[in-house]
């Protein structure tokens, strides 16, 4: 396995997060899966790091993200309750934040 303990998977995946930030387009798709398989493989059911691990990761890549990703998460947070309500929370959050954004554009 790549990783071994949990402390050495996040430093992993956030370094590869932040790299995915500056990332080139052509290189993008293959950074996230291997961004899902590492924080799948070592969360070591911590589910709620896992999600906002991979929330994150939406919001940085947003179209680069192949559909194996989105599968993955959506598996993830429809197989447990107390993720599903994180994801609920954290999606309302968003569309808050984009509502107040437009209200004050327009």
């Amino acid at each position: 396995m790549l990783c071994s303990d949990q402390e050495n998977a996040i430093e992993i995946v956030n370094a590869l997060v932040t790299c995915l930030v500056l990332s080139e387009e052509a290189i993008r798709e293959e950074m996230v899966l291997k961004i899902a398989i590492v924080s799948e493989r070592c969360c070591n059911t911590d589910w709620a790091w896992y999600l906002d691990t991979m929330l994150n990761v939406l919001a940085v890549a947003g179209d680069f993200v192949p559909g194996d990703a989105w599968h993955r998460i959506i598996h993830v947070v429809t197989n447990n309750k107390v993720i599903a309500v994180q994801c609920l929370l954290h999606y309302f959050c968003i569309n808050q934040q984009q509502y107040l954004f437009y209200l004050k554009v327009h």
